[in-house]
């Protein structure tokens, strides 16, 4: 059976800002380290990146928490909680869905295939089926560390969305903008030279100016 969101608010309260700072800090990397690159990478190859970043901070946050486990399966990495779900970290587009290559795999994982099997819970000793999330990054513009940051349960009757955008807890990878000052253009303020006061010899001065006898 699918959780709600409001059991996902409540079992997963104490990952959130794990998670939030996970998506923004591969954003920020991406945008420290790839800067100069960014105009040669295609959109698919900018996410791809952005994913490997996602990845690997989480193994390296919850590397110390038994209660969750980052994954591989059929391909894809996966972050499963111990208190039922299964999250693939996602770029997200204005409707909020995940894009994906349509195989078989991600058919079963967006409509909780597994969950919604009744014989799982049936099965003496097995764990409810998990149920399937999607976290990750939805832009907004062009500015990637703008984005927002989402908990989506995709599903075409019971799924639902969580904004998480704020919830961060100052472990962030500070954005270098070291290359972004340097190449600023420098403007040299112009001196305000005041004009010499015509003499008696002036040449150009006029019979108005000139004293009267």
């Amino acid at each position: 059976m699918l959780k709600t969101r409001p059991q996902a608010e409540a079992e997963l309260a104490p990952h959130v800002k794990t998670m939030c700072a996970i998506v923004q800090g591969a954003l920020e990397e991406y945008v420290r380290d790839y800067a100069q690159l960014r105009h040669k990478l295609s959109a698919r190859s900018q996410s791809s990146i952005i994913n490997d970043l996602m990845v690997f901070l989480s193994k390296e946050r919850f590397a110390e928490n038994p209660e969750v486990k980052v994954v591989k399966k059929r391909g894809s990495f996966l972050v499963n909680f111990a208190s039922g779900y299964l999250i693939k970290l996602k770029k997200l587009d204005k409707n909020l869905r995940a894009a994906n290559i349509p195989t078989q795999a991600v058919f079963d994982f967006n409509n909780q295939t597994q969950a919604k099997e009744p014989f799982q819970a049936e099965l003496p000793g097995m764990p409810p089926a998990p149920t399937n999330l999607h976290v990750g990054y939805q832009l907004l513009g062009i500015a990637l560390t703008s984005s927002k940051v989402w908990i989506v349960c995709p599903g075409a009757e019971e799924g639902w969305s969580w904004e998480i955008t704020a919830e961060t807890d100052g472990v962030v990878v500070p954005l270098d903008t070291t290359a972004q000052e340097k190449e600023k253009p420098t403007r040299t303020k112009r001196r305000f030279k005041p004009k010499a006061e015509p003499g008696p010899t002036d040449q150009g001065q006029s019979n108005d100016s000139a004293p009267k006898r």
